[in-house]
């Protein structure tokens, strides 16, 4: 065998391409080898590949290439690596190059990355559906942590480069979807193509020069920007199918043919639409047909008013409210339609039809009967006066009518009560035992999770330990309480990438792609809710216990030591040979100088005598850089060693403080059924009485009326070139606010100097989600070209934020349950309203609304808060806000002295 010379830069800048080669030294002076001539002619192929260096050794890094001269780029992760080689083999020839990246001077973006809902590149010329999920990776150099913006563009480009001057208007994500880049240099975020409803339009509305149309296929890609840096990098262009193309078909040569003269036929009218003659019917009038739903899965369809109760008649110009009853339809999308019946010539006239997706068994949506529904349906006799509406559900090709309700011009107007609540069906509590309280009372920490969260955690612990399953799921409940700073947040991530309920790292994820998936990520990780995440934190677990406790020889975690072993040093981890529980030694400075760096970056272990107080200067490498710190303990390395004694005695009080959390309020559980202790499910109360969003603006002193006061106060980039990051709820001052559903006040604002000019601030988290959840429905925007769906990733999966600010009074403290939402918790006002930095008022009082999670990615309120708009509030509401602004700004900066109500009224 032959070793193979790599020449090449040793110490490539990250970010830059460098090119490898090889030089063959055989054992022959100048080269000359003594095998056969045939032989040298049969040359086998030069396969390359990069090893890197980790805790359990070296092993590939994916990175596979072949021929004479190689290109590569190391890239911001090749810092973090114990050792990098690049390796090539030529049939029994072998040769190795040891590579030392070093760090860039300037940032840039090297590349962005399209890909799979399964992470695998997109392979250029590759389709892909508008079904599909693209997920883009920027590869960042010398950005940790600065945020990236990211759009998707449809190209009409031609060739492969990007012109700007061209696809300017064919941007598909109004708002940039931003991450931040890791520490592995990374940014990613994912485009879901069916969110994007518009996309195709975009796509087809213009063409690239000289095509007649856009193809059977739209190019799309991605551009990825650090805002701050100045710096852009596109994608690559990859192929979605064009749903909409009709391929032209192939002409067909024919002989002429003898002209006749064509035949004039009378023009034909399209087919008026009409209700599914086969569709299943309920009863329209006392002597009509029923035609039940033969799969039995929409049960009932209905006119209601706003608190849910049937209506029997309706007039024009009413807002009703239409009530649909289901049965395992969760998530699955009908198509809504609206009928006038005329009992004189048995004729269908539509007049509204809406798409909706059902939230469970019980759905509600909405429509305004407005006047033009009304004249356009009149075609004379009783048609002029009152007309008959019923409402028909269609899914699968099957539809659903409900009774038929009159509208007439006369009738009086339903009364609408001043709170939105959603009907609930009361149903006699069930006998049975609460699973919450019996089997899961004793669990440690367990008041701050939830009990499908605490279900999980004795479920994982009788998987992994089933002898001592209680004792392990309590040790277990800590460590994560120790990891998550006592907040149980999976997306809990610290300075060094640690991240999630046990401190996930790098080698970690590295492992799961290796055993479990290949697509497991830090991203889908951090993305998954608490209960998903537990699934991970069992197959770690898993994996220690098979790989890597007892120094690589495996076993079984046995007490609550061992389990934070193996999240901290899992080699070290498990009791073998007779070892002391006490006694083991953990880390060992004398070993090395590895060794003696993870002895001294664990002061928190130094428990023996003047142990944490000696320090000494210590020089080490870090990301390929030498560096000198001052760091604690023992100056002899031959008594610096940390104790497993020590670990213990650091750590306990993680379990002791659990033993003050054990849950004290049940949600009792069943299998497959939630009863709560107090009848509070199903409550909702909108955030102000009768809400509507304010149409003036806030220095309109004369109240006169313009456009900007229509959007000033709705969510989107409403306000100019300024983004409002809530919606606008007009009130007095001194009005009352209320929680929505149950929630926990997660934060109170009272300083003085408030961020951002939000002056008096609540935030609650949403305790009963899905409630809240229930009260999603389409939202219809009144200005699509301003207002926002979202602004950032918003997840329904994560915790749910409530967010009141500008407010006069606030009743509540931090960590209080607000169980009775019909209990004010503040009253509204103008605190906080600044102009230039200086404390101002507003010509149009309102309490400032968001819903958002926690890391402040938000969605528009007008998908959960059923507002009045300019064009849906009545004359009597203009006027008010009218009047208010006339009298001119009202000015009260810090709002009035808090008092605060007793939390018991809350209950």
């Amino acid at each position: 065998m032959n070793k193979l010379t790599i020449l090449g830069n040793t110490h490539p800048i990250i970010g830059q391409k460098e090119m490898y080669s090889i030089v063959s030294l055989t054992h022959t002076v100048l080269g000359l080898s003594h095998k056969p001539f045939g032989e040298l002619i049969k040359t086998p192929k030069r396969e390359w590949d990069v090893m890197i260096q980790t805790k359990t050794g070296w092993r590939k890094a994916n990175n596979n290439k072949e021929g004479d001269r190689v290109p590569y780029t190391f890239g911001q992760k090749s810092l973090k690596y114990k050792g990098i080689k690049i390796v090539v083999r030529q049939g029994e020839d072998y040769g190795e190059l040891i590579i030392h990246p070093q760090r860039a001077k300037e940032q840039r973006i090297s590349k962005v990355e399209l890909l799979d809902v399964n992470y695998p590149k997109i392979p250029k010329g590759k389709k892909i559906s508008y079904k599909d999920t693209i997920i883009a990776r920027a590869y960042c150099i010398e950005m940790f942590n600065m945020p990236i913006s990211f759009t998707l563009w449809e190209d009409d480009a031609n060739g492969e480069g990007h012109n700007p001057m061209i696809n300017g208007l064919n941007r598909i994500n109004l708002i940039p979807v931003f991450d931040t880049v890791n520490e592995d240099g990374i940014a990613q975020v994912s485009f879901r193509l069916p969110e994007y409803t518009l996309a195709v339009q975009i796509a087809n509305a213009r063409t690239g020069l000289g095509d007649k149309d856009e193809g059977a296929t739209h190019e799309y890609y991605v551009t990825a920007d650090a805002v701050e840096s100045h710096i852009q990098k596109a994608s690559t262009n990859v192929n979605v199918i064009n749903p909409t193309y009709n391929p032209v078909p192939t002409r067909k040569r024919e002989m002429p043919k003898v002209q006749i003269p064509p035949v004039i036929k009378p023009e034909i009218a399209p087919a008026k639409p009409k209700p599914e003659l086969d569709s299943p019917k309920f009863a329209i009038t006392p002597g009509g047909k029923n035609r039940e739903d033969l799969e039995g899965k929409i049960l009932g369809v209905e006119f209601v008013d706003e608190g849910g109760n049937k209506l029997h008649s309706s007039r024009v110009g009413t807002l009703v409210f239409l009530k649909i009853l289901a049965k395992d339809m969760k998530n699955k999308k009908v198509k809504i339609k609206i009928w006038e019946e005329d009992n004189l010539t048995w004729t269908h006239d539509l007049i509204f039809e809406k798409d909706l997706v059902l939230v469970g068994d019980t759905n509600f949506t909405w429509a305004h009967l407005k006047k033009k529904m009304f004249d356009k349906t009149r075609d004379g006799g009783t048609d002029s006066s009152r007309q008959d509406y019923f409402i028909e559900v269609i899914y699968r090709e099957t539809s659903v009518k409900s009774a038929v309700i009159p509208v007439t011009l006369d009738a009086p107007q339903t009364p609408v009560p001043k709170t939105k609540t959603a009907t609930v069906v009361k149903q006699p509590q069930q006998v049975t035992t609460c699973i919450c309280k019996e089997k899961y009372k004793d669990l440690i920490w367990g008041e701050k999770v939830s009990c499908e969260f605490r279900k999980k955690v004795v479920e994982v612990s009788k998987e992994l330990w089933a002898n001592d399953y209680m004792n392990m799921a309590n040790n277990l409940m800590a460590i994560m309480a120790l990891e998550t700073n006592k907040t149980f947040d999976p997306k809990t991530s610290n300075k060094n990438g640690y991240f999630g309920l046990i401190g996930f790292g790098n080698s970690v994820i590295e492992d799961f792609q290796r055993t479990l998936n290949k697509s497991i990520t830090k991203q889908k990780i951090i993305n998954s809710s608490a209960v998903e995440q537990l699934y991970y934190v069992k197959e770690r677990f898993k994996f220690v216990q098979k790989h890597l406790m007892n120094n690589g020889k495996g076993g079984i975690l046995s007490d609550f030591t061992d389990l934070y072993l193996a999240v901290l040093y899992p080699t070290k981890s498990g009791l073998i040979g007779g070892e002391n529980s006490k006694q083991k030694i953990i880390f060992d400075a004398s070993k090395g100088k590895i060794a003696e760096l993870e002895y001294r970056q664990n002061p928190s272990f130094m428990k023996e005598p003047s142990e944490w107080s000696t320090k000494q200067q210590v020089t080490f490498k870090r990301k390929g850089q030498e560096a000198t710190e001052t760091l604690r303990g023992y100056t002899d390395v031959n008594k610096a060693k940390t104790y497993r004694w020590e670990v213990t005695e650091e750590i306990i009080n993680y379990k002791n403080e659990g033993e003050k959390y054990k849950v004290k309020m049940y949600f009792c559980q069943t299998e497959g059924q939630k009863i709560l202790k107090k009848d509070t499910k199903g409550k909702w109360h909108d955030p102000v009485n009768n809400p509507m969003c304010t149409i003036f603006t806030q220095n309109q002193i004369e109240g006169t009326f313009n456009d900007a006061g229509k959007h000033w106060g709705l969510f989107g980039k409403t306000r100019g070139s300024n983004i409002h990051y809530g919606l606008d709820l007009f009130s007095k001052p001194g009005s009352p606010v209320f929680a929505c559903v149950k929630c926990e006040v997660y934060k109170i604002v009272t300083d003085k100097n408030v961020p951002k000019g939000y002056g008096k601030q609540i935030f609650l988290k949403v305790i009963d989600k899905e409630t809240f959840l229930k009260h999603y429905e389409n939202y219809t925007k009144l200005y699509s070209n301003l207002e926002y769906e979202t602004i950032g990733s918003f997840s329904k999966d994560n915790d749910i934020i409530l967010h009141y600010a500008h407010l006069r009074k606030i009743y509540v403290k931090k960590g209080w349950i607000i169980n009775n939402v019909d209990i004010p918790i503040g009253e509204t006002g103008v605190s906080g309203v600044i102009q230039g930095g200086k404390p101002d008022g507003t010509c149009a009082p309102h309490l400032h609304f968001e819903i958002r999670n926690i890391n402040k990615e938000r969605i528009n309120p007008g998908f959960f808060i059923n507002f009045k708009n300019y064009n849906t509030m009545d004359a009597s509401e203009k006027k008010l806000q009218q009047t208010i602004a006339r009298n001119g700004k009202i000015k009260e900066f810090l709002g009035i002295l808090d008092t605060y109500k007793n939390e018991k009224d809350y209950e």
